[in-house]
């Protein structure tokens, strides 16, 4: 049994596996950081945030990584996902893993979305790769192939499949036209390629979450 299902166990049963640990012990205490992501790794976890440390115009942000061992013990320090650090607002960074433990982080910077490939060891793999993708938001399956989910125009939710080899194998498609402005959607694929979207919504008065299936070939 691998050290993930023990902790759902243990979670559920209502135990408590480690208590609270700061993520990134080395890194300014006083910067700003928010919009935590985590993804499970062969070798331990991948976390990615949005911080503020870096010098430059008011209110710059940054993409950072740490990576974690299977003890959720830091692996060496953090570090810095995007590079264009003090001149442009890169943010809301979501991360996935395969089964390999190779990692894919996506971020976003005035309206544009980046992704970059780290090695298991947080290792940058080719440069970053800048559009393409109609979302963000994160989903991948073990065997690298992955979703990404966006909102367009604060309502219309949009997903977008992607093979390991960052290859669009379809869409972007339409999921669902919110009611509530700015809604909240997530994305996961399973090992066969198909995928679910859920998000928040408000209909008549009533605050509900939705989801919706798609099959492999992205077809609701």
């Amino acid at each position: 049994m691998n050290l993930f299902t023990l902790s759902l166990i243990f979670f559920l049963q209502g135990g408590v596996i480690k208590e609270d640990f700061c993520v990134h012990p080395d890194s300014p205490a006083r910067s700003g950081k928010e919009g935590a992501w985590v993804a499970a790794l062969p070798q331990g976890w991948a976390v990615t945030w949005s911080d503020y440390r870096n010098p430059g115009v008011w209110g710059v942000i940054d993409v950072y990584a740490q990576l974690l061992d299977t003890d959720a013990e830091p692996v060496d320090s953090n570090f810095r996902v995007n590079v264009s650090s003090g001149d442009i607002l890169e943010a809301a960074g979501t991360v996935g893993a395969d089964g390999q433990g190779n990692i894919l982080v996506t971020w976003g910077a005035s309206q544009v979305r980046f992704r970059r490939r780290f090695t298991p060891d947080g290792e940058p793999q080719g440069e970053i790769v800048e559009g393409g993708m109609s979302g963000v938001h994160l989903g991948m399956n073990q065997s690298g192939d992955y979703v990404t989910v966006g909102v367009e125009g604060y309502l219309q939710i949009n997903l977008q499949a992607f093979a390991k080899d960052d290859i669009c194998k379809w869409g972007p498609v339409e999921v669902a036209v919110a009611e509530r402005f700015g809604p909240t959607a997530r994305a996961a694929i399973a090992p066969d390629g198909s995928s679910v979207v859920v998000w928040d919504d408000v209909i008549d008065g009533v605050s509900c979450i939705f989801g919706r299936c798609f099959d492999k070939d992205g077809l609701p």
